[in-house]
């Protein structure tokens, strides 16, 4: 990084913007004195006091960051003030002058005075720009002084764990999961999320600063250092041309970590968390190259190796960067560099260690300060830092405004391209560094891929950050989504998705240096393009021959002389001038041409690696998970829609023909009568709408407090306190679970969930622990064990070597033994009820096992579904969970039972109408009660009828919302699910009346009881034997032969009194007159 000043121009002050500007000022203003020499004069002086003050203020803030003191940050922000006060004395004068009419004559005099004419922080009354200071210094002092406490610290240690270098060591070489997902979340809680209200405090003084400068607001301020009015469209070109790369990379990674990580849930198709990356922030990759290494029988650059034989130390490092350099013909460091840089963490004080480059614009005094580690990262990172260095050195003849980079990727740029000259095994060899390394395919697909897990791993990083700053900036990020827009950015664009729940409560954009410190960031995303530009065009004028990625311009004077001639430039002529020198006059625009051209290897090879593997990411899902902007989630609603259901109308009509034809072949009137002949019930439409009209009201009362937080969460949305909700708001796709919006409706947002995922961590347990807490639990009800081919033959972890369909399945193999599960198992909560459900259909399997082989499946298509969620009912008491020792505290009060039955409740309560509905619709459109020019709006008056809910945009019936569902396009009945989540209560209730428990439903835990597995025994040996009221008529114990929907809504009571309460004053139900789009 480089420390340097856009002179007078506050550009590094950046922060969130609330609103465009309101008031119109006038952008780079001038005055009437038309006296050149008066000019030229006072251009003269600025320049002679500037060097003064600068050279000062530089001193003082590199006091601050060497010595994190109190009274060095007095001094800095004294010094600041008298910065500031010389600024707007200049800016005065500088704004008096007719400064345009400068530019006929002299374009450097015309480019000196309009960028003097931006006042930038001194726009601001005098308490407003010390805010902002106090503010900025407050949020530096956060990151810096962040200690951690030790992963499984014992209480007598100190919590005195520092970003650098002791976090960033553990995340390059720790692969203990639960290490860096601890380390990564507390390094989120010490840093961002303390800094959350500084910074929207900070937004709106920054912004202000912005339109006090004619400037509509932070965002276009700070792209204004490019000056280019495409800019923006420009990045985006740029990473649309390099997305693929990246795409290929992220799925050859995504399928290692898989490997390597087999109890986490990285879906093959999804992003990959964050925390196993090798990096806090995810934002290279390079320290996860023993995990992904294409060839791992060949040799592979360690300087840590390197270290522990030649005894190197940092000075080392900093004397081969400088040799490069003066092998180019550039010139050495000075001496004030080396006597007054730091190079190594201060044992007796806190500095901030983050890399970086200093001018102390004096033509002499250049210092770099880096908390240097001997090994191949902080090699490059020398390397880039001097490059700085040189740049500073180059251009210390212009004028002080033009001290600087031709724009600010730039001077990012330049210590980087230089590396991948260093980098190259040739080079590493030929400077003593490392034995000749064979030049063959496989060491280059090595060599490219550790190279590719730094550059191209970056690039959306490099891009997102201020692309999400600039949507803050202009208004389009409100200060109440901060959080949840920023993870939509970095699965968007990175595929990446968080380790652990995240909140609006949390700031992780601030966990980063540069947001702490209002840094720009694009700047590195500009730089990692065109470093390799401008590495192609030197290895050119080097005259080398050859693949782009061995090339090394070590001793190559004329590369070294074009360089120079393009660095001395410094910012005198617009950046695509400087970039027309150093491509000598072939393009001035910025290229993604030549880093295509650098991975071209490793491009073909990962193709050839990933022909089977999903490309990218599917994000839809986990945007309507995870985002609270109410228009991004309307757009996905949309467009899902558009893709799906939409486009395949024409299809969905064909098979509805297709299907019918195929009923009246076998004797049904249609393909719905068909579909229900698996309940053998004449009367089985009214009993579904018996029970639902006994669950209704319960719905209606979880509905309308739903409602009524949702219209606190977003009050701009137009939703009517008695009418239907908009189906995009619920945090599903298809708005059949509402849990992914527990954080909205939570009742009581103090009280803990239960949640035993840490507790199992911490056990280490295994996915082999999980399934034998599991075949305890069924064989302390007497039940049977699983057989010997079932441990023999599962699947419970995913395979290293092979592919396999992760999705969680029970599989019955016909022979009376052979029974097994095939899931890729994660460590939490979640898999933990997920592999008692899937060992419930196990059950089943073994119990009807003697049946003729017709027999051999559930008694109705909803009895297997329901075991299974029946056994998870007892599963996921608290008090089960702290009887198998995964819970410390039984903590019984009402509020916990409240938090807990609402979750539970948007899961089963919620999905009830959903899962009647899509069958009640269907069975209409094969019957031909539903004509084919109303498919959609029939769809979405039953949708309002039993959901209250209505679609977010106007829907017509070109559109075909049904087949936005998996199952209408996929021809699966989905009514079995609503039976099952009906009878999973029935049959909770009848065991627990079995065990002879009393007290509330919903705390019921059959575990260790005999006469209630006796009793799931007898009904489970009937297989479909016979009809299967008589299979229920077996479980009740006589006591009814129907499905019953009291049990549920027995579970539920506590909390149906509860929302009663809440609800008093609330509309129960809904109104709308149109189904088709929300009122």
């Amino acid at each position: 990084m480089m420390i340097y000043f856009l002179i007078f121009v506050s550009l590094n002050h950046l922060a969130a913007a609330t609103a465009k500007c309101s008031f119109p000022v006038e952008k780079y203003p001038s005055g009437s004195n038309t006296n050149t020499y008066e000019a030229m004069k006072f251009l003269t002086d600025t320049e002679r006091r500037s060097s003064d003050i600068l050279h000062r203020l530089m001193q003082i803030f590199w006091d601050y960051e060497s010595d994190l003191s109190e009274l060095n940050r007095a001094r800095m922000m004294n010094t600041m003030q008298e910065f500031s006060e010389l600024h707007m004395e200049i800016w005065k004068n500088a704004t008096s002058f007719v400064w345009r009419d400068f530019k006929d004559e002299n374009e450097l005099v015309y480019k000196w005075f309009k960028a003097h004419s931006v006042i930038g922080t001194n726009a601001l009354p005098k308490e407003e720009r010390n805010e902002e200071a106090e503010i900025s210094a407050d949020m530096g002092d956060i990151y810096a002084k962040a200690k951690l406490c030790r992963f499984n610290k014992s209480s007598s240690e100190t919590c005195d764990l520092s970003l650098e270098p002791e976090l960033v060591e553990v995340f390059m070489s720790s692969r203990n999961e639960a290490e860096l997902k601890y380390y990564w979340t507390q390094w989120r809680e010490e840093t961002g999320k303390k800094m959350k209200d500084k910074f929207v405090r900070l937004s709106e003084i920054n912004n202000k600063v912005a339109c006090l400068n004619g400037f509509e607001d932070t965002g276009e301020f700070s792209r204004e250092a490019y000056d280019s009015e495409t800019f923006v469209e420009e990045i985006e070109e740029l990473w649309q041309t390099l997305k693929p790369l990246y795409e290929q990379l992220h799925a050859y990674v995504r399928r290692k970590l898989i490997q390597y990580y087999p109890h986490i849930d990285i879906k093959e198709d999804g992003p990959i968390p964050a925390h196993i990356l090798g990096n806090v922030w995810s934002e290279s990759w390079n320290n996860i190259f023993d995990i992904v290494q294409p060839y791992n029988n060949k040799k592979y650059v360690n300087l840590k190796q390197i270290e522990l034989k030649k005894k190197m130390i940092p000075l080392d490092m900093f004397k081969i960067a400088e040799d490069f350099f003066i092998s180019l013909g550039l010139p050495e460091m000075t001496p004030e560099f080396w006597h007054y840089s730091i190079i190594e963490k201060q044992k007796d004080k806190e500095m901030v260690c983050h890399a970086s480059a200093w001018d102390f614009y004096n033509g002499k005094d250049y210092r770099i300060k880096m908390c240097t580690r001997v090994n191949m990262e902080d090699l490059i990172v020398v390397h880039h830092e001097m490059g700085h260095i040189i740049y500073d050195m180059l251009y210390s003849h212009q004028l002080l405004l033009f001290q600087s980079g031709a724009n600010p990727g730039f001077h990012e740029a330049i210590g980087d391209t230089i590396a991948l000259s260093v980098a190259t095994p040739k080079h590493l060899a030929a400077i003593g560094l490392t034995e000749e390394i064979e030049e063959d395919y496989e060491n280059d697909i090595n060599a490219l891929m550790d190279m590719a897990l730094d550059k191209v791993a970056f690039l959306p990083s490099g891009y997102l950050i201020d692309a999400w700053r600039w949507k803050v900036y202009d208004g389009s990020i409100s200060s109440k989504e901060l959080n949840s827009q920023w993870w939509n950015f970095r699965l968007k664009l990175q595929g990446l998705c968080p380790p652990v729940k995240r909140t609006e409560d949390d700031f992780d954009p601030a966990s980063k240096y540069h947001v702490a410190a209002s840094v720009p960031y694009i700047r590195y995303f500009v730089s990692y393009i065109i470093q390799f530009q401008f590495h192609k065009e030197l290895c050119d004028a080097a005259g080398y021959i050859g693949p782009l990625h061995k090339c090394d311009i070590y001793q190559s004077k004329k590369a070294g002389k074009l360089l120079s001639d393009m660095l001395s430039l410094g910012s005198s002529v617009h950046w695509k001038e400087a970039m027309r020198v150093i491509t000598r006059g072939k393009t001035s625009k910025m290229d993604a041409g030549p880093i295509l051209e650098y991975f071209a290897p490793l491009m073909e090879w990962l193709k050839e690696q990933n022909k089977d593997e999903f490309i990218g990411w599917r994000k839809l899902t986990e945007i309507l998970i995870n985002s609270r902007n109410e228009a991004e989630l309307k757009h996905v609603w949309t467009k899902w829609r558009d893709v799906s259901g939409k486009v395949v109308k024409d299809k969905f009509l064909r098979y509805v023909d297709l299907s019918n034809e195929a009923a009246c072949l076998n004797g049904f009137k249609d393909n719905g009568e068909m579909w229900r002949e698996a309940y053998e019930s004449d009367s089985f439409v009214e009993e579904i709408e018996e029970l639902w009209n006994v669950i209704r009201p319960f719905y209606e009362q979880l509905h309308a407090y739903v409602r009524r937080k949702l219209i606190q969460r977003y009050p701009h949305s137009g939703i009517k306190p008695d009418g239907p909700i908009p189906a995009h708001l619920l945090g599903n796709m298809w708005a059949q679970t509402w849990g992914n919006i527990f954080d909205i409706v939570k009742p009581y947002p103090k009280k803990k969930f239960v949640d035993v995922t840490d507790a199992m961590v911490a056990k280490i347990m295994t996915p082999m622990d999980m399934f034998k807490m599991s075949e305890e639990f069924f064989t302390s009800i007497g039940m049977k064990k699983m057989t010997p081919e079932f441990w023999q033959r599962s699947i419970i972890e995913k395979p290293k070597n092979r592919e396999m369909v992760c999705h969680a399945s029970a599989w019955d193999f016909a022979d009376g033994k052979d029974f097994r599960i095939k899931m890729c198992t994660r460590v939490n909560m979640e898999d933990f009820i997920t592999v008692h459900h899937e060992m419930g259909h196990i059950v089943y399997f073994m119990y009807y096992a003697g049946q003729p082989l017709v027999f051999r499946e559930g008694a109705n298509p909803g009895f297997h579904e329901a075991i299974g969620d029946t056994i998870a009912l007892s599963v996921a008491t608290p008090k089960h969970l702290k009887e198998v020792d995964l819970l410390e505290e039984l903590s019984e009060d009402e509020e916990s039972d409240i938090n807990t039955l609402m979750d539970t409740a948007l899961d089963k309560i919620a999905f009830l109408p959903f899962g009647y509905l899509i069958d009640a619709w269907r069975w209409k459109v094969f019957d031909g009660s539903i004509k084919r020019d109303e498919l959609n709006s029939e769809w979405w008056k039953l949708r309002l009828k039993y959901q209250g809910l209505c679609p977010p945009v106007k829907r017509t019936n070109d559109d075909l919302d049904a087949a936005a569902k998996y199952h209408v396009i996929a021809d699966v009945p989905y009514i079995r699910y609503f039976v099952s989540h009906v009878i999973q209560f029935q049959f909770h209730k009848a065991l627990c009346d079995a065990a002879g428990y009393k007290g509330p439903l919903h705390k019921c835990d059959i575990y260790k009881n005999k006469r209630a597995g006796q009793l799931l025994g007898d009904m489970l040996s009937l297989g479909k034997s016979v009809h299967w009221n008589e299979a229920m008529k077996v479980i009740t114990q006589g006591a009814t032969h129907k499905m019953n929907a009291k049990p549920l809504v027995e579970y539920f009571a506590p909390l149906l009194k509860w929302l009663k309460i809440q609800n008093k004053n609330e509309t129960l139900g809904w109104n709308s007159s149109d189904p088709m789009v929300c009122p």
